[in-house]
């Protein structure tokens, strides 16, 4: 079976899953329709011919999502997610982020109510997804937690987390 995962995040990831063989694509690209109907095209033959709907929805699913992160995003009554800027801030105060903090609160806003994967997180801070770098994932949360609203990263137990709000 193939099938195409997608993470939005940036750069935007995509993985081919084609036959046993995996690839990671790294697409910085403007013209990324044409450079993903290639890539599915050349992994997936059986794909010509159904890629332009597939793709038309991607496309749309991305723009929704870029225009999701460059809002301001109410948390509660003291605090807000600037997903321009990609800064949380308190009381109008910036919360002071260290950058593996940024990158997975970034990560989690980018992809709001939809769960992250531990290997997206992993992925995202350290290019790799090994399993032992989950308790690292689970202590920079910890930290997250700590310096945020108290409910807002909510654990979804042994796959990840996501932003609840």
């Amino acid at each position: 079976m193939s099938y195409l995962l997608v993470s939005l995040s940036v750069p935007i990831s995509v993985l081919i899953v084609a036959k046993k063989d995996i690839e990671t694509i790294q697409l910085y690209d403007t013209n990324l329709k044409d450079i993903l109907r290639k890539e599915l095209e050349e992994h997936i033959p059986s794909s010509k011919g159904k890629l332009e709907k597939i793709l038309s929805s991607l496309m749309e699913n991305i723009k929704k999502s870029a225009k999701i992160n460059e809002k301001i995003i109410k948390i509660d009554a003291d605090s807000y997610w600037n997903g321009k800027k990609e800064l949380f801030f308190f009381e109008d105060v910036e919360v002071l982020l260290t950058n593996k903090e940024k990158i997975v609160l970034s990560l989690l806003f980018h992809n709001i109510r939809r769960t992250v994967n531990y290997s997206t997180i992993s992925y995202a801070l350290w290019g790799d997804t090994i399993d032992e770098n989950r308790d690292r994932i689970k202590t920079i949360v910890k930290r997250l937690r700590k310096k945020l609203p108290k409910e807002l990263i909510q654990n979804i137990s042994s796959f990840g987390y996501k932003i609840t709000v």
